[in-house]
């Protein structure tokens, strides 16, 4: 059966709409065995379109139109139609009543013209269309039929799938298309390997899309069942025939299917990119469902992001270079380790249509044991910036699909092209042995050539060695395991007595009914009732700090003591036991009574974000721009300052003066602050306002004297506590860098 496909409207001649549906059907066509002979875009004019019309049917056994449907005036399909037939125009009522029905769902008014997408052609078979109003239209012409199809893809679809599919291939026929995805050969391999299939009475079609194969399977038969079966047969021959390249059935693409294997395992994945730019993880999560398997995706251009977020060594990029089988290992490995995922992948590579080593790309994929890596030599002059990312994407997901399939990573195929190169690669503590047949070879922290096997019966030195260095290891092991309960322990003892100060503080009434019938006060009666309880245990308090999100949820929620000394609490629980987080003191020259020129405040930088640990989240305006108040309370009032700056630093710069000798001194710290701050904010400081300052460690190698620290200044009198916005900074001087005051 010849076919020509007439897409009708002005916008797709002059390219403001892209014509998918002339390729939609020429593919869905091809499936039941129609031809598709022609494709002619024409405007919306009557004269123009029946002359079209009127030649197609000459040439062709089935004319396709696509649009021209609605409810204007210049959709003129039917009105071509009806004309070139001399069949006349009716109005079905059934299909009127469904347009009202619509808009009266919608609580419109119909207008006047929707009435005219229910005028039908004498004679043809209605299409019932469920996406929109325009129904489709089948009009047998002698031997030959017109078949109009509404022009808005969805619409298209529904009709074309669901009735005028089913006419052209067949009356009562059904048709089952099941597709077998491919990558990792050639689209001829693949014809050759589909032409010695037994495929039966059923159409294969191959299709290449974006560096991904198919082999489409289409079966016309007399009952559902039967082409059901049929199809399923000839995929299932095809997917045996060729082998570990095919991947999947009827998935979209072979990220989809990466991550309906991760999800069906419970399994999640990681990336580390350079060249591709942050591809792979776009290709993972344009899939839905995607959150629930990836983890994060770190995308790592520059050889000092490589090192800052992926932990690549420095002598791994000296000694072999950002692209290399080492580079590609130690991205993967800083991947997983910074992520709770099971497995990473990394990409590093030569993509710049301008460089010398334009197509050398390595994909290394890592579980924590076993290391994979390919390389791949995209040297063809034809292949594009685009295009080499695009593969390289491709080929990291084929990766982790073999992986999780149990199939061999790196096939025989590829080792015999000889784009494939598996090193021995250190990774972190791990040192993992890839032999060059690309077979797995035993990997983990202790490699085969360095483990003691105990079944050996001769007595050897080397062995008393490795016994000796295993016993070592263990007891370090015992050792380390005690400091890291112990360290538990202490953190555990740290959450609780700050949860047991929280209590006392928010609901010291309740506190007292559950824990102390018999509670009696004996401190100083004008201070806020909040601080009572916490008094009697403790009469170094001297206020409680709280910042919170906008949310109303605190992250920072804790007493403030103060000790003769700035060392008593450095180690100590607001209750007066050990405690490695210490707790929130001030400065023990500040009045904590009358707020100092500047309230200075210390907390520990702890691993369990506790204490001030999560003030470094301020180096980033839009944590700002959540959480810009400090709430802080003496003895006596509550007090809010709006924060101004948040800055690394070191001791040299003295920004815990509590008190000024005249205005400059005062400024001047304002400006140094402001100087180094990592975030630009809308919060002026003048002479006459009054500042708090919160000081953290900040553990950067190399900078022993490393500090974070938050500045903000009280709110005057009237002032609202709203309005704060802050942007990052990137003239923010370095933490190594001098102040230089301006005019100086």
């Amino acid at each position: 059966m010849k076919c020509e496909i007439i897409t009708v409207g002005t916008e797709l001649l002059y390219g403001e709409i892209v014509n998918t549906n002339a390729s939609y059907l020429a593919r869905r066509l091809k499936r039941i065995g129609v031809d598709v002979s022609r494709q002619t875009s024409i405007a919306d004019d009557v004269t123009r379109l029946k002359n079209c019309l009127r030649a197609a049917l000459e040439r062709s056994d089935l004319v396709i139109t696509t649009g021209g449907l609605g409810g204007t005036e210049d959709d003129v399909t039917r009105e071509a139609v009806s004309e070139l037939l001399g069949l006349p125009l009716t109005r079905d009522e059934e299909q009127l009543a469904s347009i009202r029905e619509y808009f009266a769902a919608k609580g419109d008014e119909m207008p006047d013209g929707a009435a005219k997408e229910a005028d039908v052609i004498s004679g043809a078979k209605v299409l019932s269309n469920s996406v929109g109003l325009a129904p489709g239209q089948y009009v047998p012409v002698g031997d030959k039929a017109i078949l109009l199809l509404p022009g808005p893809p969805a619409e298209l679809r529904d009709v074309f799938e669901n009735g005028a599919e089913r006419i052209i291939g067949g009356s009562g026929a059904h048709i089952v298309t099941e597709t077998v995805n491919v990558f990792g050969i050639p689209e001829s391999a693949m014809s050759d390997i589909i032409k010695g299939v037994d495929c039966g009475s059923a159409t294969v079609g191959t299709y290449a899309r974006n560096g991904e194969l198919s082999a489409e399977v289409t079966v016309n038969a007399a009952s559902k069942d039967e082409a059901e079966a049929e199809a399923k047969a000839v995929a299932d021959r095809i997917e045996e025939a060729i082998g570990e390249f095919a991947y999947g059935r009827n998935a979209a693409s072979l990220a989809e299917e990466v991550v309906r294997l991760l999800s069906e395992k419970k399994l999640r994945v990681t990336t580390a990119e350079s060249c591709t730019g942050g591809l792979l993880a776009k290709r993972i999560t344009d899939i839905n469902g995607a959150s629930a398997v990836f983890e994060q995706g770190v995308t790592a251009y520059s050889n000092e992001i490589k090192r800052s977020a992926l932990s690549v060594r420095g002598k791994t990029l000296k000694k072999f270079g950002a692209v290399s089988p080492q580079a590609a290992a130690d991205m993967a490995a800083g991947a997983l380790f910074t992520s709770k995922a099971d497995y990473a992948l990394s990409i590093t590579g030569y993509a710049g249509d301008n460089d010398p080593k334009k197509g050398k790309v390595f994909i290394c994929l890592y579980d924590g044991r076993d290391c994979y890596i390919r390389q791949l030599s995209l040297t063809d002059p034809r292949y594009t910036r685009s295009r080499i990312r695009e593969i390289a994407a491709l080929h990291a997901l084929d990766m982790l699909r073999r992986c999780l399939c149990g199939l061999p990573v790196v096939t025989e195929r590829w080792l015999a092209e000889g784009d494939s190169v598996m090193p021995d690669i250190k990774i972190g503590p791990f040192y993992v042995k890839q032999k060059d047949n690309g077979k797995d070879a035993k990997k983990g922290f202790f490699p085969r050539r360095y483990k003691f096997d105990p079944r050996r019966g001769s007595f050897s030195w080397l062995n008393v060695v490795r016994v000796v260095a295993f016993c070592m290891a263990f007891v370090v092991l015992v050792v380390s395991s005690a400091y890291i309960l112990n360290d538990y322990m202490e953190r555990r003892r740290n959450i609780k007595a700050s949860e047991k100060a929280q209590e006392m503080f928010n609901d010291p009434e309740q506190y007292i009914e559950n824990n102390d019938p018999d509670f009696i006060y004996i401190g100083p009666e004008d201070i806020l009732d909040n601080f009572r309880v916490l008094y009697m245990q403790n009469s170094d308090i001297v206020g409680w700090i709280s910042l919170k999100k906008n949310n109303g949820q605190a992250f920072i929620d804790y007493p403030v003591v103060q000790s003769t000394d700035n060392d008593h609490y450095l180690r100590r629980s607001f209750f007066g036991d050990y405690a490695t987080g210490g707790t929130i003191f001030m400065d023990y020259r500040c009045n904590a009574t009358v707020f100092s020129k500047n309230t200075v405040l210390y907390g520990h930088n702890m691993k369990d974000n506790s204490m001030f640990a999560q003030l470094l989240k301020y180096g980033n305006a839009s944590f700002y721009n959540a959480a810009p108040i400090i709430d802080y309370s003496t003895l006596y009032k509550e007090c809010k300052f709006k924060i101004f700056a948040a800055f690394y630093t070191t001791t040299d710069f003295n920004y815990i003066q509590v008190s000024f000798a005249d205005r400059k001194e005062f400024l001047a710290i304002i400006a140094e602050a402001k100087a180094r701050s990592s975030i630009n904010t809308n919060v002026d400081v003048t002479v006459d306002d009054t500042i708090i300052t919160l000081s953290t460690c900040a553990y950067i190698d190399g900078i022993e004297d490393a500090r974070f620290v938050v500045m903000g200044r009280l709110l005057r009198d009237g002032e609202s506590a709203g309005g704060c916005w802050a942007s990052d900074n990137p003239d923010a001087l370095d933490i190594r860098a001098e102040y230089v005051p301006s005019g100086v």
